[in-house]
């Protein structure tokens, strides 16, 4: 509870004096006893303002498995509103259980944390080309959110991280990427990190409220973090953060990473409710040696389809409470699909959700 609960409690009940009709009782007590029966009586009210719940006006936290966000699209990426309850099918361990209720947020004004990779490789490409993309998709992000979104920035790379508060708004987020040493290039140093940039992240949103989401920029490379795919993946999953990951695909990545890191990047983000999406700048941008690859009009187009996309996702979403699954201690997997009338999985939509369910379990609230 918020500690100016506290103290308004304790000195309305201590400054406001008993009733006229008590003072005139022949049991009433003399001035020294009311002041010390006003104490008392504040302590008493302390107590009941402690056990009876209090709703907390923002954001609610996240607490148990039993409610979920998810995000509905159609093939062509745009968002699928409108759904009810009755159209979500949920199916755990061969059971069915049941979604009770439906709730669609329309731009619900939550909070992101943009994680920019900022090492040395993000420039290794012609003329900065894929540091170059990055920065634009930073600033698209940040200028085109709607402003009840708050959002927070940290540019990392190896043993160093900048980071911009949402506090301060976002006005210094974007002096800053719009700053020429960043245009250029010239802070891209170090190794890449961007496994222990997402958990700096989550601790960022802790503790974690419905709707809260990442917006990670990379190029996929990770060659100095401590941390594993699979704790950054527990570690969404408990927190039930959005992971949204902007893959900028590297012509210089080795076989390699194509064939094993990429396609694990995708699993970590589609398992823990987010999405991924990805401008593959050899298709887009001139090859190395064809001249200074420039943003042209279709490289702008796609860069401001895919923003626009990314961000609807992150702001609108379904809540839905779901009944009939166990409160067992350990994560289980389920299965979200919208359904048709007749009860089959409709093909036309792309559910994202946390692919598994953390168990129920007690948290408290946001410190005030």
């Amino acid at each position: 509870m918020h500690v100016s609960r506290f103290f308004v409690a304790w000195a309305w009940a201590i400054l406001i004096p008993h009733s006229v009709s008590e003072h005139r009782s022949k049991d009433s007590i003399s001035c020294e006893g009311c002041a010390l029966c006003r104490i008392v009586r504040a302590t008493m009210l302390l107590v009941v303002l402690c056990l009876v719940p209090v709703a907390l006006p923002a954001q609610e936290t996240q607490v148990c498995g039993n409610s979920v966000v998810v995000g509905v699209v159609d093939a062509h990426n745009l968002l699928v509103s409108g759904l009810k309850a009755s159209d979500f099918k949920v199916s755990s361990r061969g059971a069915a259980p049941r979604v009770t209720s439906s709730e669609y947020r329309q731009n619900a004004g939550g909070r992101v944390v943009v994680l920019l990779d900022t090492s040395k490789r993000m420039g290794a490409s012609a003329k900065n080309a894929k540091w170059r993309i990055a920065n634009v998709m930073a600033k698209a992000f940040v200028t085109w959110m709607p402003p009840n979104e708050q959002i927070t920035l940290i540019a990392f790379s190896e043993g160093e991280q900048r980071r911009f508060a949402a506090a301060d708004g976002r006005k210094p987020i974007e002096e800053w990427l719009s700053s020429e040493p960043v245009s250029n290039g010239q802070i891209l140093k170090g190794r890449s990190a961007w496994l222990d940039a997402v958990l700096a992240g989550i601790k960022e949103l802790s503790p974690p409220q419905t709707g809260d989401a990442l917006y990670i920029i990379t190029d996929g490379g990770d060659n100095s973090s401590e941390a594993s795919l699979e704790r950054v993946e527990r570690e969404l999953l408990n927190s039930g953060i959005r992971p949204f990951l902007f893959l900028i695909f590297d012509k210089y990545a080795s076989s390699a990473d194509r064939a094993a890191g990429f396609p694990r990047l995708q699993q970590l983000v589609e398992r823990s409710g987010g999405a991924l999406v990805s401008l593959d700048r050899n298709s887009r941008l001139p090859p190395t040696g064809a001249g200074e690859p420039q943003l042209d009009s279709k490289t702008m187009a796609a860069m401001q389809e895919t923003t626009l996309a990314l961000e609807a996702q992150i702001s609108n979403f379904y809540l839905l409470q779901i009944e009939g699954v166990d409160s067992a201690d350990k994560p289980r997997g389920w299965t979200i699909e919208v359904a048709d009338a007749e009860g089959h999985r409709r093909k036309d939509v792309f559910v994202t959700y946390p692919h598994r369910r953390v168990a129920c379990r007690p948290q408290s609230s946001p410190a005030q």
